[in-house]
C-alpha cells in the first residue's frame, strides 16, 4: 500500500510540472502544499475504508470455509456440495425409516404354568405356554403352543423343562408338524433334574415351531417359571 500511495504523490507533483513548465524550478508555493495535503488526507481515508473492507471479507471467508469444511469432504467441489450433502442425509434417513417398517421385531418369553407335576401320559402331548411374558409381534399363540414365523429369516429358540418324578423328562422340538429334535433326562429318582437346549431355524412365512411332551415322560412347573420357552428373530433372510 506504501508503493501504491508513493506512486500517486509522484504522480499528482508530475501533472503540476506538465501544466506550467516555466516554475518547474520554482518552490511550491503555501496554497499548493495545502492541496496536496488534502488530496493525502483523502487517499489515506479511501485506503483505509478499502483497507477495513478487505479485513472484513477475510473474516467471512474465513467463516464461510469452516462451515463448509465437511461439505468439501462429502461431495467435492462446486456450488451444489451443500445440496449434495442434504440429499445424502435424506436418502440415509430414508433408509432407516424404510428398514423399520421392512424388518418386524419378534420376540416372545413364556413358561408353561402352574400345575406342579405334567405327564407321563400315553400319547405324545402339545406343550402350551400359558404364562406369557413377552410376545412382541405376536407370533407366539397360547392357545396352541405353535410359534408361526411371519417373515423368512434366521431365529433363535430355547427352552428348559424342570422334572421332579422318576419318570423320564423329554421334549421334542416340532417343525412344521415333524419331530426336528428330541432331548430327554432319564430318572430314576426324585431329584429335580433340567433339560435345556438352544437352535437356530431358518424359518419361511408361516412354518411353525412348538414343543411336545413325549408319551411316557413328565415335566414340572410352579410360579417359579421353571419351565421356559423363548425364540426371537436374528435377522430377515
Amino acid at each position: 500500500m506504501k508503493v501504491v500511495l508513493l506512486v500517486v504523490l509522484i504522480g499528482l507533483c508530475g501533472s503540476g510540472a506538465l501544466g506550467e513548465e516555466s516554475d518547474f524550478f520554482d518552490f511550491p508555493g503555501s496554497e499548493t502544499n495545502a492541496d496536496v495535503s488534502a488530496a493525502v488526507e483523502e487517499l489515506r481515508a479511501g485506503l483505509k475504508t478499502v483497507t477495513d473492507r478487505v479485513a472484513a471479507a477475510e473474516t467471512k471467508l474465513g467463516e464461510l470455509e469452516k462451515q463448509n469444511a465437511g461439505n468439501w469432504s462429502v461431495s467435492g467441489s462446486g456450488s451444489e456440495s451443500g445440496s449434495h450433502l442434504m440429499d445424502l442425509k435424506d436418502v440415509s434417513q430414508l433408509f432407516t425409516r424404510t428398514s423399520h417398517i421392512s424388518t418386524p421385531k419378534v420376540a416372545f418369553y413364556t413358561a408353561l404354568s402352574n400345575a406342579g407335576n405334567i405327564g407321563p401320559f400315553n400319547t405324545d402331548i402339545p406343550l402350551k405356554y400359558q404364562k406369557v411374558f413377552t410376545n412382541i409381534g405376536q407370533a407366539y399363540n397360547i392357545n396352541t403352543g405353535y410359534f408361526t414365523a411371519p417373515v423368512k429369516g434366521a431365529y433363535y429358540f430355547q427352552f428348559t423343562l424342570a422334572g421332579f418324578q422318576s419318570f423320564d423328562t423329554g421334549v421334542y422340538v416340532i417343525k412344521n408338524g415333524q419331530i426336528f429334535m428330541y432331548n430327554v433326562e432319564y430318572k430314576r429318582t426324585y431329584n429335580p433334574e433340567y433339560i435345556t437346549n438352544s437352535l437356530i431355524l431358518e424359518l419361511q412365512p408361516g412354518d411353525t415351531v412348538s414343543l411336545v411332551l413325549p408319551r411316557g415322560h413328565s415335566t414340572f412347573d410352579n410360579p417359579n417359571n421353571l419351565s421356559t420357552f423363548s425364540g426371537s428373530l436374528l435377522f430377515t433372510l
